[in-house]
């Protein structure tokens, strides 16, 4: 094949390369979203929290043994001194037990007792002694249990305080272990235990001041920080924070209220207030949000602080003025996907 047939085949394959049309890479699907516009907020963090007022020592009365309720003479409300019957269970299994028991010791003592005096003729071993000595300890051990079970049939009030809930009737059955009835020291301090964003938490210390509003009593309570959690719940990202309340002595334990605190580092605080479905992974006071980047109309994943519980909202910091945010469909785009912002 000389030179110029060369030329002209390969001019012939490249112009029908050329002819071809070469498969065009497709774009991403445009997602419709819904979106909302971020305005910065500068009244600062002074927002209550739902708070529940109770007592710093509650208890769930329960029974070690279980059993046909024979007495149960109070009722929520009721104020009694310590060592007041409570309720009292049929002892009737556990008194059983105790005799059975305590005539397993009573034989054991009395073959502990012949082998005492066989032994010096050579009538028993030692080890058989030994053994019925042990024998014996391990019945006393179960004598034992078995009057306090008898004596776990009646619960008594450990100490000065009020009923709060009553949760058995005479008649009723009743497992071990089961609540009777919960109770509050009357003695302790009357207490608002308050869910608050962990980044909230960060701000607070021992001391602060606060107040807690409760309906119904026109005039806030004086409320001091005195516990701060030491976990954040992994689920809302809240911190359980407990005040002491001056004066609230006539509130009921379960009341519910809101909490408002007093602290510089706080009032600084701003940010913008969200629909919740806004906010993805969130975690030890922290998430995510997509907003529309609205030189591509993309969308892009930014990392924001949760201020605060707002409402029905969320407070967030950590996005520019006027940012939109997407709502509806931010848990199904990616970052850098096109979206298309419909609705409001």
């Amino acid at each position: 094949m000389g030179r110029n047939e060369i030329t002209g085949l390969g001019l012939l394959l490249l112009l029908t390369g050329c002819g071809r049309s070469a498969t065009e890479p497709t774009s991403p699907a445009v997602l419709p979203v819904e979106a909302v516009t971020a305005v910065e907020d500068s009244r600062g963090l002074s927002q209550a929290y739902p708070a529940v007022i109770g007592r710093d020592r509650e208890a769930d009365l329960s029974a070690r043994v279980g059993g046909s309720v024979l007495a149960a003479p109070l009722r929520i409300g009721d104020r009694i001194p310590a060592g007041t019957l409570v309720v009292r269970l049929d002892a009737t299994p556990a008194r059983t037990a105790r005799r059975e028991a305590q005539a397993e010791v009573d034989r054991l003592a009395r073959d502990d007792a012949r082998n005492e005096r066989l032994l010096p003729a050579g009538a028993v071993s030692t080890a058989v002694r030994d053994d019925t000595r042990s024998a014996l300890d391990a019945a006393r051990a179960v004598l034992a249990r078995s009057r306090y079970d008898e004596a776990s049939a009646s619960v008594v009030m450990p100490f000065n305080g009020v009923v709060l809930s009553d949760g058995v009737e005479v008649g009723e059955t009743v497992a071990a272990g089961a609540t009777l009835l919960t109770v509050a020291d009357l003695s302790s301090a009357r207490l608002a235990r308050v869910a608050v964003p962990s980044a909230v938490a960060a701000d607070l210390q021992r001391g602060d001041r606060g107040s807690v509003s409760v309906r119904g009593y026109p005039v806030p309570f004086t409320a001091i920080v005195r516990r701060l959690g030491q976990a954040s719940d992994a689920r809302t990202g809240t911190v359980q924070v407990e005040l002491t309340l001056d004066g609230a002595d006539t509130i009921a334990s379960g009341t519910v209220a809101s909490a408002t605190f007093q602290n510089a580092a706080l009032a600084e605080q701003t940010g913008a207030v969200f629909p919740a479905e806004v906010l993805l992974d969130a975690r030890d006071g922290f998430g995510h949000v997509y907003i529309v980047d609205p030189t591509d109309s993309t969308a892009r994943r930014v990392r924001v602080r949760i201020v605060a519980i707002d409402g029905d909202g969320l407070r967030l910091a950590g996005l520019a003025p006027d940012v939109r945010v997407i709502t509806a469909g931010a848990g199904f785009v990616a970052d850098g996907q096109r979206v298309s912002v419909t609705g409001r």
